[in-house]
């Protein structure tokens, strides 16, 4: 029963980004993909992000951050810039084009969570999040 658990993580985590990649396309996003959706989503809850900030909060690398970016400049839908106080730190803030984009974004996540979540009941559900944090504390131990 057990042996399978991270082939039905992997499985279900691959068919939400389906789902997701198909919801972006039903909202006319077809040049954005989800990993690009992790930044904006960042950065629609903050005027600016320091780089790094955005990739601890998204748990990707820096440097895949960082091409990222250059892809959402690319669209104009961000902007980057060095940081008045250290001009090291390089900070990622929206276009307009980019704050256009959160009611598309918040319309897509209902769907997903609502899909995602259809016919659990809550007490299934809070223990379900519980495992899975618990499962991902134990794997980061070993990283």
């Amino acid at each position: 029963l057990y042996g399978d658990i991270v082939h039905v993580l992997s499985r279900t985590l691959g068919a939400a980004n389906h789902y997701l990649v198909h919801l972006m396309e039903c909202e006319g996003l077809k040049n954005i993909v989800p990993s690009h959706g992790d930044i904006l989503v960042c950065l629609f809850s903050s005027d600016e992000m320091p780089m790094a900030e955005i990739a601890e909060a998204i748990g990707k690398d820096p440097s895949t951050v960082t091409a990222l970016v250059r892809k959402l400049i690319a669209g104009g839908y961000v902007e980057k810039h060095p940081g008045s106080q250290d001009r090291r730190v390089n900070y990622v803030s929206l276009t307009e084009k980019g704050k256009a984009l959160k009611p598309s974004f918040e319309r897509i996540s209902a769907e997903l969570i609502e899909s995602l979540l259809s016919g659990l009941d809550q007490e299934d559900l809070a223990t379900t999040y519980q495992t899975l944090l618990t499962m991902q504390a134990n794997i980061e131990k070993h990283i």
